[in-house]
């Protein structure tokens, strides 16, 4: 006879289990990003804020230092842009290769660093929960597979700071992650630190002992988060001093008036993309936009109202404090980022990463899935929840399908219900079976459908009030067709900028034919990009033969009435030309 297994060779094997699963997901995380960068087409803001951004940037010191950084972004902040203009400076030309790359690294460094971090603080089986929700947000995985977005290199920093919550003698190291934070995204970087900061003292003041020392640490850590950023703003303030300021969103007269604005008056200026308290939720009550993300939001309220037991005791161990921290972080940050009725989905990402770990917590907890009653109503309310989620038929004028809401809720709950019954009557572990639903539903495509679904005919991602979910609407209702795919690319946007958006200036002129030429080799069966060579030669005042002969080489590839009667009157105009000999 084997001898029996002990506790320690459970404590071992259930280790090991963990370890292979946690590999599974970070490959699984990782080709998902991979696929998404390179299948996304390109974005508005990868083109308008980042690529002309960098563009700006090669122009001189003081561009790439100060004028992009103060200017073209709510961030307020240089980190970011110095972070892409990396890739970019090193291939020479800007490329959608090289603003993404640098995201999807920073994406796959993410989940290695989730893993490692939250393994090493709070247990392998925590880890790989915590895991699974990083590794399979779908709001994480767009964000990571486009190139304006600072979450990327924000969202590990914020793992990094969910994954020490609660721990003391960690001054230094919460105040050089917290001026990282400030220096990439200072608006958003005010609500995070300073939520997790009083989550923090809170958790320090319920605590028994060194309280004094621990609140100490914590102003030791602001002011050290804080000082480059304010540094940098006082640079950026006398390099601005009389002058304007032609702020993206608005102009103003110095940096703390431009502060002032972006802080206090966001909803104001930025009155587009917020809305109502519904409209805030939409990330979470839509499957078709976020799958997963809406999948999850029930799983996270679940979890939030369980802790807050937990939390109300005083919390002597390093778990209890942990779940303090991350409890005030994710209530208070959804309540802020849901009541300001913010309609960009990676803004929910300022307290997704502890809504995940606190999650983690209570799923793994000891005796956690244990009462079968619990866990059945838990379910079955999930069930529901999905059920709801699928069922939207047009979110602006709030039509639901009550018969597909009802269909899916009860197959779901049905499936649910049965593995109950399995785990009771035929001892079947229920976390591997409710974790191993989720990875095969993850290995589907699911946490990458909505971006996948939406990315071909939107610029933006869908949002209430937004042009892209009125489409989005009138498609699943019927009232009108699937929209058209949209047939964009960076050096076409560019180039079309350059001749029509931009001040008529030669350098416009000399960038719009750099890239209408880069598409055109990019692509040499792309008649926009032959046309747009050819207006850009013009503008040039190139030889109106090369000119003649890019606007031909568009009107082979795809007819253009306009295009061509250009052409005919370039051609008169060559013919009439007296010749050189």
């Amino acid at each position: 006879m084997k001898p029996a297994p002990t506790k320690d060779h459970k404590s071992v094997s259930r280790g090991r289990r963990c370890a292979r699963a946690a590999c599974a997901i970070i490959l699984l995380g990782a080709a998902f990003r991979i696929y998404l960068a390179t299948t996304l087409p390109v974005g508005y803001d990868e083109v308008y804020v980042m690529g002309l951004g960098l563009d700006t940037m090669h122009t001189g010191a003081s561009a790439a230092l100060l004028d992009v950084p103060m200017t073209r972004s709510t961030a307020v902040a240089p980190l970011w842009w110095w972070i892409q203009y990396l890739p970019n400076g090193l291939f020479g030309d800007l490329s959608l290769f090289g603003l993404r790359l640098l995201p999807v690294a920073l994406g796959i460094a993410t989940l290695w660093i989730a893993w490692r971090c939250a393994a090493r603080r709070f247990g392998r089986p925590a880890a790989v929960v915590f895991l699974g929700f990083v590794a399979l947000s779908d709001i994480l995985i767009f964000t990571n597979s486009r190139g304006e977005f600072a979450e990327s290199f924000t969202v590990p920093i914020i793992v990094l700071l969910v994954c020490a919550a609660g721990r003391a003698r960690w001054t230094v190291q919460r105040g050089v992650l917290g001026a990282l934070l400030f220096l990439t995204v200072l608006v958003k970087s005010i609500l995070v630190f300073g939520v997790m900061l009083v989550g923090e003292a809170i958790a320090a003041l319920r605590q028994p002992r060194r309280r004094r020392d621990k609140l100490i640490g914590l102003a030791a850590s602001l002011a050290i988060a804080v000082l480059p950023i304010t540094a940098y703003l006082g640079i950026a303030a006398g390099h601005f001093s009389g002058q304007e300021i032609h702020h993206d969103a608005l102009t103003t007269s110095s940096v703390p008036q431009l502060l002032r604005a972006l802080v206090f008056d966001y909803a104001k200026i930025k009155a587009h993309v917020t809305g109502t308290l519904r409209d805030a939720a939409f990330v979470m009550l839509d499957f078709d936009v976020w799958p997963t993300t809406a999948l999850a939001a029930p799983l996270l309220v679940f979890a939030a109202i369980g802790s807050m037991g937990g939390a109300l005791r005083s919390p002597r161990s390093r778990r209890g404090a942990a779940r303090t921290v991350l409890l005030i972080w994710t209530v208070v940050g959804a309540a802020v980022v849901v009541g300001k009725g913010t309609l960009g989905a990676r803004f929910h990402l300022m307290y997704l990463p502890a809504a995940w770990m606190l999650a983690a917590l209570w799923f793994t907890r000891r005796g956690a899935l244990r009462k079968a009653g619990p866990v059945a109503a838990g379910l079955v309310v999930w069930a529901a929840y999905a059920g709801l989620t699928v069922s939207w038929v047009h979110w602006t004028d709030g039509l639901l399908s009550p018969k597909k809401a009802a269909t899916v809720g009860v197959a779901l709950a049905a499936v649910l219900l049965l593995g109950i019954w399995l785990a009771r009557e035929r001892h079947v572990a229920l976390k591997p079976m409710l974790g191993g639903g989720a990875l095969l539903a993850a290995i589907g495509g699911l946490c990458i459908a909505g971006p996948l679904m939406w990315s071909g005919f939107a610029r933006f991602e869908p949002m209430p009030r937004g042009e892209e979910l009125a489409m989005l609407d009138a498609a699943r209702s019927g009232r009108e067709p699937a929209p058209p795919v949209l047939n964009r690319t960076l050096y076409i946007d560019l180039a079309n900028y350059y001749l029509g958006g931009a001040p008529d200036t030669p350098r416009s002129h000399e960038l719009a034919l750099k890239y209408a030429r880069k598409e055109a080799e990019r692509d040499p069966n792309d008649a926009r990009a032959w046309a747009y060579v050819g207006e850009a030669m013009l503008r040039n005042r190139a030889p109106l033969t090369e000119v003649r002969d890019a606007w031909r080489r568009s009107l082979e590839l795809a007819p253009n009435d306009r295009l061509a009667e250009r052409l005919a009157r370039l051609e008169e105009a060559l013919k009439a030309a007296p010749r050189s000999d």
